[in-house]
Parts: structure tokens; C-alpha cells; sequence
């Protein structure tokens, strides 16, 4: 690479050596602002070398049209092919457009820009109007790093995974620190809340803060770290509350939350009453307690009173209350049951999003290749030099049929599929209100 192929730009001959020798290589490392922004979008599938494509947050996008590719110096370029303005874009993900530029190295700022000062326990519950003893006594800690929020297993000992938040506003400001499998915020205040309440009721909530802001005011919610981690529901959680009350914020990640949650309790296996509540005037749990906490439990009666019913999307492959076999080829079978969840809807997966669903579910890959010889999938790639992506088409092969050889499927006897139907939002009956225990 010469000067003459970069017009008005001039490099040093240290990064025009690196640039090509990761040309060569057909590799480039992804920089802080491309890494960022790909973390906090959904539905990213990596096409080629240094570009990406996901959902775009401006706009209802139901087919990725969100374009992002690395430029030569690291920055974050941004297209979105139904027309959004790069503003309207970064403003959904709480970015200016200085995050999509690399941080200049040896460019002089001042002390507080440079160090800004570490969040601590008191900061959150100052921004919150919580008790910070209260929150001391949840497992939120001070630390060197930040907050240290720690989760809690269902035995009410801390699991290893621990939560770190290092401010209390804008993108960026939670990662997590130590190994161990991501859980779900409040299990140990499962078994209390079934013992307190008459009527076991459950409300889903996306972070830790809205658990904080419910909690002090005895209203049962269990958090949801993110939207992407909503598979981590399992029926042991839930199974004993009759009813589940989604909380739906006002924004594009709290639709998808929606959406996802019903496929998520059909696939565990629980059956139950499942409701949508929205607030009014107020995003989340955290801010209605932010702007009244005298009206809280007022304002969330009629939020519940006023909540829609959504009906649970069916699956006729869901083996409700039966525990695996252990017999020889359970694995496998589990493995196709796992594929037939997966591949449901019929629409083409990335293989790379099959992989970790699998690893997620404890399922190793190659069980799962061997699965997918008993059942018809479509193969294909994205495009040139891009990932493959499945789709299942029919149903399982009788025993004695095996897979043909030649790529035409039209001979094979085959049993039609029925994809998973949408989430239908009903209006439900109104029904009494929880009993809310005011500290």
C-alpha cells in the first residue's frame, strides 16, 4: 500500500507495514469503536473481512439492513440501507460520533476527562433515591473497578460471575469480570416470594436497577442481565408462578424483549398466564421510582390493571415436565430437538448463531452435526467468503429412509412443518391487583 492509494493521507512506514501484513493475512484485528458498536446491537452476522450487518435500532427492522465496516484507521462506519440518519442511529444507542473514532494516542487532556471519578455504592444509590445500606446488603459492593454486582444462586450463595458497573449512565458501563455461566438477577428471593404471597406472581425486568427500585417496595421481579440473555430462563425459576408480567420499555430493545420472552417460557415448558405491562410517563421501574416514590405503588397497581395477555407461541416438538434419557443416543436426540427448537421458525439461521445456542445448552457440536443428518436442512452460504447459514424445511425421515445423496429432496418422502406462529397481544380480563407489602 502506497500513499498514492490513500489520497490526502500520509503514513508512517510502521502502519503502512502493519496494514500490509493483515492485507496479506486477509485478517484485521477489530478496534475499540467498531467493538463497541457491534456490542450493542442485535442480530449481528459478520459478512466478510472488517464489515458486519445487524438490525437497525432507528427503525421497526425486521431484515438486517444496518451496514458497519472498519475503516483503514479503526474508525466505525455506519450506512443503514432503508435511509436512518447516522444521528438518529447513534441517539438509539446512546453514542455521539466521536465514539465511532479511534482515541488519539498522546493528545493531552486534562485530569478529570482522562480519570473521571470511580463509581462507588453511594453514587448509585444518590442517582437512584435508594438506601444504600439496602443495596449493600443485595451484594453491590465498591471496588477498585467500579461496582461489583453480585449474583445470587438459587441457594442464596454468589456464583462467579460477578457484574461490574463503571458509571452510572451511557454505553459501556457494565462488563462482567470472572468466569462461570451468566444467571439470572434475584434467584435467591424466589422461595420468599413464593412463601409471602398468595397469589405467586412474577415481573420480568431487563437489569439490576429495576430490581433494586421493585424490591423496595415489595413488588417481585427478577432481572434479566440484557436482551440477548433472555435464554437463560429456565423452567426451575418459574415453574411454581401462575403468572408473569413482562415490563415492556419504551424502546426498540424493549420490543425485542417482549418478543423474546414467550418463545423462551413455550420452550422451557411453562404454562401459565403471561401479561404485558407498560408505564406511563416513566421508562422503567428505576426511573418511576426516581420520579415519585410515595406514587410507586399507585402508578404500578394501575400499570398491572391496565396490562395486555399475550398468548404463549405453540411448539409441537416441547417435551413438557419429562426428563432426558439417559439410554444409549439420548444425546442425539436431545441434539434434534434442539435443532427443530432452533430452526423453527424456517428462516434461515447463521451456522455461527446455531454454534452458541448449542454451546449455551450444553450440547457439543458435533452431537449436533450427527443430528442433522436424521432431519432435512437446507445449506447454504450468505454470500462469497461469508458464513453458512441452515434452514429447516420438513420434519424427521422415518427410520428406514435415509438421506439422499443428490441435492434434489423432491423424491424423499417428507412430512409438511408448521412454523412457530407470532406472538398475539390480546387484551385479558381484569383481574385484582397484587398485594404490595410498603416498607
Amino acid at each position: 500500500m502506497t500513499e498514492q492509494s490513500l489520497p490526502g493521507v500520509r503514513l508512517t512506514a510502521k502502519v503502512e507495514t502493519l496494514i500490509k501484513e493483515q492485507a496479506g493475512r486477509g485478517q484485521v484485528s477489530v478496534s475499540a469503536p467498531v467493538e463497541r458498536l457491534l456490542s450493542l446491537l442485535i442480530g449481528v452476522r459478520k459478512l466478510s473481512v472488517g464489515k458486519w450487518q445487524a438490525r437497525c435500532p432507528a427503525h421497526d427492522d425486521r431484515n438486517p439492513s444496518l451496514s458497519v465496516s472498519q475503516g483503514w484507521d479503526g474508525r466505525a462506519l455506519i450506512f443503514c440501507h432503508a435511509g436512518c440518519e447516522h444521528a438518529e442511529i447513534l441517539k438509539k444507542l446512546d453514542l455521539e460520533l466521536r465514539d465511532l473514532f479511534v482515541r488519539k494516542v498522546g493528545k493531552r487532556v486534562s485530569p478529570s476527562a482522562e480519570d473521571p471519578p470511580r463509581l462507588t455504592v453511594e453514587h448509585l444509590a444518590q442517582h437512584f433515591r435508594l438506601d444504600a445500606r439496602r443495596l449493600w446488603e443485595n451484594g453491590v459492593e465498591d471496588s477498585d473497578e467500579g461496582v461489583f454486582i453480585r449474583y445470587l444462586g438459587l441457594d442464596g450463595k454468589p456464583l462467579e460471575r460477578v457484574r461490574v458497573r463503571v458509571a452510572v449512565q451511557g454505553a459501556g458501563r457494565f462488563k462482567w469480570k470472572g468466569r462461570g455461566p451468566i444467571s439470572l438477577y434475584g434467584l435467591n428471593f424466589l422461595s420468599v416470594w413464593l412463601d409471602a404471597l398468595s397469589e405467586p406472581f412474577l415481573v420480568l425486568v431487563e437489569g439490576e436497577s429495576d430490581c433494586w427500585a421493585a424490591w423496595r417496595h415489595g413488588v417481585p421481579a427478577l432481572g434479566i442481565p440484557s436482551v440477548s440473555q433472555v435464554g437463560k430462563i429456565r423452567l426451575e425459576f418459574i415453574e411454581r408462578f401462575s403468572r408473569i408480567f413482562i415490563l415492556r420499555e419504551p424502546d426498540w430493545s424493549g420490543e425485542i424483549f417482549v418478543e423474546s420472552i414467550p418463545r423462551q417460557l413455550s420452550k422451557v415448558g411453562w404454562t401459565g398466564e403471561l401479561f404485558e405491562i407498560r408505564l406511563d410517563r416513566a421508562k422503567d421501574l428505576a426511573e418511576l421510582h426516581r420520579q415519585d416514590a410515595s406514587r410507586f405503588d399507585i402508578r404500578f397497581r394501575d400499570a398491572i390493571g391496565a396490562a395486555r395477555k399475550l398468548s404463549l407461541p405453540t411448539n409441537e416438538y416441547r417435551d413438557l415436565g419429562r426428563k432426558p434419557s439417559r439410554r444409549r443416543g439420548s444425546k442425539r436426540r436431545e441434539a434434534e430437538q434442539f435443532l427443530r427448537r432452533t430452526l423453527a421458525s424456517g428462516e434461515w439461521v447463521p451456522l455461527d448463531a446455531i454454534k452458541k445456542a448449542a454451546e449455551d445448552q450444553g450440547i457439543k457440536w458435533p452431537t449436533v452435526r450427527r443430528a442433522a443428518k436424521s432431519v432435512i436442512i437446507e445449506k447454504r452460504p450468505t454470500g462469497f467468503g461469508s458464513p453458512w447459514s441452515w434452514r429447516f424445511v420438513y420434519g424427521p425421515l422415518p427410520r428406514s429412509t435415509a438421506l439422499p445423496t443428490s441435492s434434489k429432496t423432491s423424491t424423499v418422502s417428507r412430512r409438511a412443518f408448521s412454523p412457530l406462529p407470532t406472538v398475539k397481544s390480546n387484551p385479558g380480563p381484569p383481574f385484582p391487583s397484587p398485594s404490595l407489602s410498603r416498607e
